[in-house]
This record gives C-alpha cells, sequence and structure tokens, in this order.
C-alpha cells in the first residue's frame, strides 16, 4: 500500500459568495494547492462541502479543476450562511471558514412602465421582493440595497477581480443571450433599471424581464414583461394655433401611432395630456389655457408618458 503526501490545501474565497436557496448557482472557488498528488490506485475526486452538503466540482469544459480553481454549484439549502470547504479526495475537509450566503429567492412581480422606446433609455421600475445583497461584497452591507458600480461579486479577500465592476443587481430582457442592464434598488422591494437599446427584430414582441441579485450569475424566472416600441413622430399640426382659454382641438399628423398603444401630448411644460386616435398616424388632442401667449413645441409619447418626441414641432397660444 502506498500513502501520499501532498500539499496543504488552502481556500481563499468564493466568486460568487451567495446565491438563491434553490441552490444551482455556480460558485468559483479560489485557494492554492486544488490539484492533488497522484493517487495510484484510483483517480482523487475534488469536492466542495456547502455546510453538511458535499457537492463534486465540475469538469465540464471550462470549468475544470486547477490548482488554484474550481467549479461547484450550490446545493438546495435553507436560508442562511454556511462555510465552504473543500476537498481534494478521500479524506478530510479544509477549515478555512469561508461563508456562502443562501439567500430568499428575489422575487419580481410588476413592472412600470411595460411599454419604451426600443432606442432605449426607458426608467423602468420592477417591484417585487429580496433584492438585497450579501454582506460579503463591496461597498454595502447585508440587508443594503446594492447599487450599479458597486463591485458585486468580488469576495472580500479573494485575489480575484473576474467579477469586479460588475453591477450586483441587474435586469435582463429577453432570456439567456439577450440584453442585460445593472440596475439600482430603491428598498429590498423596489428596484430600478434603463432599458437598453434593442434591435429591430425585438420591436413590437412582448420580452420576458427578469432580475439577478449575484452579477447575473442566477436569474429569477420572469413573471414580468416589456414591449419595446418603434419611435414616434410629429410632422405637423391642424390648426397650429389656438386660443390662451384653451380647449383647441389640435390635429397631430406623424409616424408611429398605432390604435392598440395609448398616446398623450405635451404642450411645452404642460402634460400628459391624452390624445385621440384618429386614423393611421393621426391623434389629436386639446390644447391646454395658458395666462400668456407664447409659442411651445407640441410632443408625443406612446404607450408611457415617459418617452417623449424631440421633434420641436411648435404650437402658438
Amino acid at each position: 500500500m502506498t500513502f501520499a503526501y501532498g500539499a496543504r490545501i488552502e481556500v481563499y474565497g468564493l466568486q460568487p459568495n451567495y446565491g438563491p436557496s434553490v441552490g444551482g448557482t455556480s460558485v468559483i472557488v479560489h485557494g492554492k494547492n486544488f490539484v492533488p498528488a497522484v493517487d495510484l490506485n484510483a483517480k482523487p475526486t475534488f469536492t466542495c462541502r456547502f455546510g453538511f452538503f458535499p457537492v463534486l466540482a465540475s469538469n465540464a469544459l471550462g470549468e475544470e479543476v486547477t490548482a488554484t480553481t474550481a467549479t461547484c454549484r450550490s446545493p438546495p439549502h435553507a436560508v442562511g450562511f454556511v462555510s465552504v470547504e473543500v476537498s481534494a479526495g478521500p479524506g478530510n475537509f479544509t477549515t478555512f471558514g469561508v461563508v456562502f450566503e443562501f439567500q430568499a429567492a428575489h422575487e419580481p412581480e410588476v413592472l412600470f412602465p411595460p411599454t419604451g422606446l426600443a432606442s432605449g433609455g426607458t426608467l423602468v421600475t420592477v417591484a417585487g421582493a429580496n433584492f438585497i445583497a450579501s454582506n460579503q461584497q463591496w461597498g454595502y452591507g447585508h440587508g443594503n440595497t446594492a447599487q450599479p458600480g458597486s463591485g458585486g461579486g468580488i469576495f472580500l479577500g479573494s485575489g480575484s477581480d473576474a467579477m469586479k465592476g460588475k453591477d450586483a443587481l441587474s435586469c435582463r430582457f429577453g432570456g439567456v443571450g439577450a440584453y442585460t442592464v445593472g440596475a439600482s434598488a430603491v428598498s429590498s422591494a423596489v428596484l430600478r433599471c434603463e432599458t437598453p437599446t434593442f434591435s429591430d427584430a425585438a420591436v413590437g414582441r412582448s420580452l420576458s424581464v427578469d432580475t439577478s441579485t449575484n452579477a447575473g450569475e442566477d436569474f429569477t424566472g420572469s413573471q414580468t414583461y416589456f414591449e419595446p416600441l418603434a419611435e414616434a413622430l410629429v410632422l405637423s399640426l391642424s390648426p397650429p394655433a389656438g386660443t390662451s382659454g384653451g380647449g383647441t382641438v389640435v390635429n397631430v399628423f406623424g409616424a408611429g401611432f398605432t390604435v392598440d398603444e395609448p398616446v398623450w401630448c405635451k404642450f411645452g411644460t404642460t402634460g400628459p395630456i391624452p390624445a385621440e386616435y384618429r386614423a393611421e398616424n393621426i391623434v389629436r388632442c386639446k390644447s391646454p389655457a395658458k395666462a400668456t401667449n407664447m409659442a411651445v413645441p407640441l410632443e408625443v409619447s406612446r404607450g408611457n408618458t415617459f418617452d417623449l418626441t424631440r421633434n420641436n414641432v411648435i404650437f402658438s397660444i
């Protein structure tokens, strides 16, 4: 019988160091001496242990165990903190006490507005639960909201910067491989993200929207949807002027007006004022009262009251 001595295995950190309690988070363990001495009788198996639950390291392409890294998927576990230790084969596990947090699954439930310009820039609010970060992240503590640019995902003392600078919170539009943007949390129940620029193929489609609290490692199953819209255009007005008392019915001629999406008018700083769809690319709205005579741009928004045209077609009062 042959007995082999190996160098002492050390664990420095995890990346990421938290994930949902349902498990399945791909966790990279950083350390030293992970590749063991050759076992003459059998090939040793590298194992991670989350609390009391052992998990075999992945040997998938790009995830092979190296001298300094190993990738393990977190098992399902109750919400809370556990230590993650490793073993390079049959025998003892390390005792470094590196912590992984199992979090209650975040739950996006409502998204507003559900439509916006395909050119991007719509500020979307997502309401739900459990939009919180770990206590091991740079710049914020457990229960505090994570902010874009916080460097979420870098474990203190890990010596790895692969996730440094990534947004701890993020929104994803359109599922895997589609559009992912950073988000900021107003509270543990509300987060906001700005829509990206969508391709022409996405215009008019209902895109699933899901969220991540660990720099995109895990996303929720989608319960919310967003539809990118083609940009509206204001070309001319009839009549181009009205009285200061308001109430002038103004026909707005343009492009991008459809019967299935509501449209609003804004006269200078006054609005939004609901518009009535009249025909293809024609809507009409009533002018507001103004205390003094002035010339103001009449702009419209389609689908929501935030994304206005910028055509600067003038209405005189």
